[in-house]
């Protein structure tokens, strides 16, 4: 089962990159990005919400010129730290309903002014070329992000903590429950 949230499915590149700094994984089709970050503990599997907010981040304090000109769009289930960040850098951000349809329906009202959309699931788009998450974009952006802040002394988590003191903490917790298929129809009949 090849969910990057999964962090069995990193368990191979750990034993056979022990030096990587960075893993990232992409599911089967290449629409979702899972992120670990060797730390001085080991390696650090991120939520799809921390890296959502990485990649924010990154994207309006260095990547983005006129950020204050664009707007994000993320799911109502994800991180609300996003609407934080947002508004203290004057960017617009946009909730909508479950689902990357409803982050797309946002880019096709106004596309030139869409800068990012996420969702806590480990969906992401920058830019508006697709109207889908597009996870082999955001392994590249994560790429650049991870160079960048490399290049300044910092590794992801280090950022993602200082996110946290400038802009506060959150818990994030996602599970996933494998049930048979005759225990779903169980409950589904209460």
């Amino acid at each position: 089962k090849p969910n990057p949230e999964n962090p069995e499915v990193f368990e191979r590149f750990k034993t056979t990159s022990p030096d990587a700094g960075l893993i990232l994984i992409n599911d089967p089709d290449g629409d979702r990005l899972g992120v670990m970050v060797k730390t001085a503990g080991g390696y650090r599997l991120l939520s799809g919400n921390e890296v959502g907010l990485l990649l924010l981040y990154y994207l309006i304090t260095v990547e983005s010129e006129n950020a204050k000109e664009k707007y994000v769009v993320k799911s109502l289930v994800s991180s609300s730290l996003a609407e934080t960040i947002c508004s203290h850098y004057g960017v617009e951000m946009r909730n909508v309903l479950v689902g990357f349809r409803y982050i797309a329906s946002e880019i096709e009202k106004d596309e030139s002014g869409f800068l990012f959309g996420f969702e806590e699931s480990g969906g992401y788009l920058a830019h508006s070329h697709a109207r889908d998450k597009d996870g082999l974009e955001a392994a590249c952006l994560m790429l650049k992000a991870a160079a960048h802040y490399r290049n300044e002394g910092r590794n992801l988590v280090q950022v993602l903590h200082e996110i946290y003191d400038t802009f506060g903490y959150v818990i994030d917790v996602t599970f996933s429950l494998n049930l048979s298929l005759q225990h779903c129809a169980d409950v589904m009949s209460y």
